[in-house]
């Protein structure tokens, strides 16, 4: 199965409407997979089907380490 593959990196947005000038729609609800960094900033506009995962840093098991968890819904 090959699907496409969407990033959005949403630290930036100042407000949620400015997804809809990046026509968010066209790529939340394809049959592509969008992955989400910052996705708490627009939380009202995530699909109910979203799946969050999250990637966490913990120092004290090392500089490299990550902890991946991967839910049911978005956050």
């Amino acid at each position: 199965m090959k699907a496409d593959c969407h990033h959005f990196d949403v630290y930036r947005i100042g407000d949620v409407e400015e997804m809809d000038e990046l026509g968010y729609e066209e790529y939340f609800y394809s049959d592509g997979v969008c992955l989400i960094e910052w996705s708490t900033l627009i939380q009202e506009i995530i699909p109910d089907n979203a799946i969050e995962i999250v990637i966490e840093k913990d120092l004290e098991k090392g500089f490299d380490y990550r902890k991946i968890t991967i839910g049911q819904e978005a956050v």
